[in-house]
């Protein structure tokens, strides 16, 4: 731009001059990726592809490109040369000239960005083949920008509560189902739910010993109650996959009323953990509140079913050992409610912002 001003080159010259910049640059990219992650390599690659890409088109457009650069700029035409106007025009040409080229290029590879991720991937495989046990998103590289590592742990506590509403889910269908449903492999999956809290317990107390801003600072013991509370959902489908043994190893019936209560309320749970997982991920600020309405369901219907399981066994519908069984399943999903609930007032306390600035949480020790 100083040199255009200066009238020492052409806007043609300037416009390469900007193109090879942008090619440049890439370098950056390369370096910092070297020895890390096959997630931060095919990121630096993706960001050096897309700007070869888009030079090489560039230039081979160049004759159509200029003339679309000077109808949305300034002209110079009748401006004294070495003029305030003229510099300030020429400027804004370059500027138009950098501004228009990222922009198309974006939208370009905006277009193939399914494609362009698949091939990133099989590219640059990853060796370790990561298992879903291992943390996904958290990396000691980030302990020395707390920001990044408050928002890495949140996104890490968004897949366990994925993980934990799979697990749910699957655990629902092992109570329903107790003689078709294998449980062997649920219980490995709550395996993986220890694994990670140990994990995410882990680097957060790392976390700690760095120099915190007060707004990180306040919020590490939120995050760990989140991961303490993701953890307790996960002890609470055993005692379903338990409950689903039993039922099985004792051939026990329910009725078909009990088994529409139990889907009722796995189903209002199974919302429950999405929201959760929707809003550790930053999706939206209102979602907590959802949580706390529903969880507040969950209460109500709790005791409706107990209710009505009791006039069920008073009329003779229901035998004792299932009937224990079932009310023990309800007690279950209860508890896995007011876990996700305690989960829900520390997002109403603005643990969602990690990624950016993370105002304290008065109510976090209430979790």
């Amino acid at each position: 731009m100083a040199l255009a001003a200066a009238d020492l080159i052409t806007l043609e010259a300037a416009i390469a001059l900007m193109l090879g910049d942008n090619i440049g640059t890439c370098i950056t990219a390369q370096l910092a990726s070297i020895g890390t992650h096959p997630t931060a390599r095919r990121t630096a690659w993706a960001h050096t592809i897309h700007n070869i890409v888009g030079v090489v088109l560039a230039l081979a457009l160049l004759k159509w490109f200029t003339p679309m650069i000077l109808s949305l700029s300034p002209s110079t035409e009748g401006l004294e040369v070495g003029s305030s106007a003229y510099q300030a025009a020429l400027q804004r040409q370059v500027a138009n000239s950098h501004t228009v080229f990222n922009i198309l290029d974006a939208l370009l590879f905006l277009i193939f960005n399914n494609w362009f991720a698949a091939l990133l991937e099989r590219w640059i495989p990853d060796p370790r083949r990561r298992t879903v046990e291992e943390a996904a998103h958290i990396d000691r590289r980030l302990l020395k920008t707390p920001p990044a590592a408050a928002g890495a742990t949140l996104q890490e506590l968004a897949r366990m509560a994925r993980i934990c509403r799979n697990l749910v889910d699957r655990s629902t269908d092992a109570v329903l189902r107790p003689n078709e449903v294998d449980t062997a492999p649920l219980w490995a999956e709550d395996d993986v739910i220890d694994q990670l809290q140990d994990s995410i317990t882990e680097y957060l107390i790392a976390l700690m010993e760095e120099d915190l801003p007060d707004y990180i600072s306040g919020q590490v013991p939120a995050m760990l109650h989140v991961a303490n509370d993701l953890e307790r959902v996960g002890d609470h489908c055993k005692n379903l996959l338990e409950l689903a043994e039993q039922r099985a190893a004792d051939d026990m019936p329910w009725s078909e009323a009990a088994d529409e209560s139990v889907r009722e309320m796995a189903g209002l749970v199974d919302e429950m953990l999405e929201n959760a997982a929707r809003s550790l991920s930053g999706e939206t600020d209102s979602l907590p509140q959802r949580i706390l309405e529903l969880e507040q369901k969950v209460d109500r219907l709790t005791e409706l079913n107990r209710k009505k399981h009791l006039e069920r066994s008073r009329q003779g519908e229901c035998l004792m050992l299932p009937g224990l069984l079932y009310l023990d399943t309800l007690m279950n999903y209860e508890k896995i409610g007011d876990h996700v609930r305690n989960i829900a007032r520390a997002l109403e306390g603005g643990l969602i912002e990690a990624g950016a600035r993370l105002p304290y949480a008065e109510d976090a020790e209430e979790l």
